[in-house]
């Protein structure tokens, strides 16, 4: 049963109350229709101001960009910042004359379009066996100083025929000069891994036993993973790697080195592995004539 809907009370009958409803939905779209127009000019009016404003945002870049090319031309060309003379201040082996034909500017160049992070990057990957490198430019003299500090061999390695220094940072470098004759051992390895161990364990040795460095002509390891050192007519079998005993162990090489020395013994070989167990004894192979004995000390 479908129900009859109830006039409003402000409405005499139902004639009046659909020709009131008919009225006003005509009127709210054209109230709609009207209401277009403003809105579209809003929008347009929004549009062009956001574009003014970014034209004058590009404008005001543009003039800024030339301003900035024009001081930095102007700059560069300025002689107060010419660059009347190139420092090399701690060459030894390398020359001042090498230095400057690897960077990459002059006298006469302006100090201010020189690059000194590039250049020292660059120095550092031509030149291996420089350690540190700095440069500054001094304002006042004109003038670019750079540092140099060299890097000395604490070790040679073979490569090939040919050795190669290597200091305590694990980094291989030609030889130059004086460096050919220096009394350091040669390390044998056969990867990288026994390369490192043993420079750091030589590293450690040598600040208990820097006065034997000379006559150490080998370090490498044995068959069972033991240190060897050739010293010359002597090997000495150093044994496993255990840095707390370090220093005692070079205390005991040292007093079996001396004593030899002294009693005038020629000894070609001597063992301090057994002292890995906690054991205080060394041995000493002496051979006096042709045949060999064998004690422990």
């Amino acid at each position: 049963m479908i129900k009859k809907r109830t006039l409003p009370r402000k409405y005499k009958s139902k004639r009046t109350y659909v020709r009131k409803f008919s009225s006003s939905s005509v009127y709210g779209r054209k109230r709609g229709k009207e209401s277009f127009m403003p809105k579209l000019a809003k929008f347009l009016k929004r549009t062009f101001l956001r574009i003014f404003i970014l034209g004058i945002l590009v404008f005001i870049f543009i003039l800024l960009f030339r301003a900035y090319n024009y001081a930095k031309t102007y700059l560069y060309d300025d002689e107060r910042f010419f660059i009347d003379d190139i420092d090399v201040v701690g060459c030894g082996n390398v020359t001042e004359t090498e230095i400057k034909k690897l960077i990459p500017f002059n006298v006469g160049d302006s100090m201010l379009k020189i690059c000194l992070a590039s250049t020292k990057a660059q120095l550092q990957e031509e030149k291996p066996e420089l350690k540190n490198i700095s440069l500054k430019r001094d304002w006042k003299e004109k003038k670019i100083i750079i540092s140099l500090e060299e890097r000395t061999p604490e070790v040679f390695i073979l490569d090939g025929d040919n050795k190669i220094g290597l200091d305590f940072d694990n980094k291989p470098f030609p030889l130059r000069g004086n460096m050919f004759d220096m009394k350091i051992p040669v390390l044998t390895y056969s990867d990288e891994q026994e390369k490192k161990t043993l420079l750091n364990f030589f590293e450690q040795f040598k600040t208990y036993m820097t006065d034997f460095i000379p006559a150490i002509t080998e370090i490498k390891f044995g068959e069972t993973e033991d240190v060897i050192l050739n010293m010359g007519d002597k090997t000495v079998c150093w044994g496993h790697i255990q840095y707390k005993k370090t220093e005692e162990k070079t205390d005991k090489l040292r007093f079996v080195l001396k004593d030899l020395t002294e009693r005038n013994i020629n000894a070609k070989y001597v063992d301090l592995s057994l002292m890995d167990n906690n054991k205080d004894r060394i041995i000493v192979k002496v051979v006096p004539d042709e045949n060999a004995e064998q004690e422990t000390k």
